[in-house]
């Protein structure tokens, strides 16, 4: 029987993917027990436009439906419009110093209630997920993003970095805790990206050692709002200081709201004003 469930199963993802017609919005289901290594450049390379990846089970189960990177160049790039990855566990830290395990730099594409694992005892990433020109309307919205402690901070890019003049991106509702030096942060925009909206957030930068920051905007000309966001550092300095809890530099067309930042581990937070340098 030709539409039996059976002979809907394959292995891979890329063998789910081959079987996806290109703006129909099929569904590749990734069952409870798989797990595949991301071991290449392209990982992903048979998506077409209007695919939903989605992975059954919660996050943080034995069984939950995991992709692990293996190999320092591994990528998984959502080069076409409308794809959707949807709870899904990803280990970005099945090697150490992954350089770019995801790259999104088409419209409408999306990463939502997924658990990302970016540094544990062996390895971690050297950068995040880049939103890049062309992904208009992206959407980073309630993921967990967790490393164990400081001993493999990000070096290359934030962990999520809008380095691209991307419209109408959303990045919202997720916990993200991990190391990264000031001039990285957990979340950066250093390109034009107009109307983006960084909103409750629950972020700790886990660096010790030199100063940190959590939300760094560096283009003078990006747009939008950064708003309901809570910010937490161990560097000990005053929450408006240099690069520490939000940091906007010259980015005068943010709007900045509600975000509160605390560097204590048994006080309430300080509504933030964002440093201007």
């Amino acid at each position: 029987d030709a539409y039996s469930s059976s002979s809907l199963l394959v292995a891979t993802l890329n063998a789910g993917l081959a079987r996806c017609r290109a703006g129909k919005g099929d569904v590749v289901v990734l069952l409870p027990g798989y797990t595949e290594n991301v071991d290449v450049a392209d990982f992903a390379s048979s998506l077409v436009s209007g695919t939903k990846i989605i992975g059954c089970g919660v996050p943080g189960d034995t069984l939950h439906p995991t992709l692990v990177w293996t190999a320092t160049a591994s990528t998984i790039l959502l080069d076409v419009v409308d794809v959707s990855i949807d709870n899904v566990t990803m280990d970005w830290a099945g090697i150490d110093n992954v350089v770019a395990p995801i790259t999104v730099s088409a419209a409408g594409c999306s990463i939502t209630n997924c658990h990302i694992n970016l540094q544990d005892a062996t390895g971690g990433a050297a950068g995040g997920l880049v939103v890049a020109v062309g992904a208009t309307g992206f959407r980073f919205c309630g993921n967990t993003v967790l490393s164990i402690d400081e001993a493999a901070p990000l070096t290359g890019a934030a962990v999520i970095e809008v380095s691209g003049a991307a419209g109408n991106v959303t990045i919202a509702k997720n916990y993200m805790s991990a190391a990264v030096a000031a001039t990285i942060g957990l979340i950066r925009v250093s390109a034009a990206a107009l109307n983006i909206k960084i909103c409750n957030n629950t972020l700790v930068n886990l660096e010790t050692t030199s100063a940190s920051v959590n939300i760094l905007v560096s283009s003078a000309t990006a747009m939008g709002v950064v708003s309901d966001n809570y910010l937490k550092y161990m560097t000990g300095a005053d929450p408006n200081a240099a690069d520490i809890g939000l940091s906007l530099a010259s980015a005068t067309l943010i709007g900045n709201f509600n975000n509160y930042s605390v560097d204590d581990s048994d006080l309430g937070a300080l509504l933030t004003e964002p440093h201007a340098g």
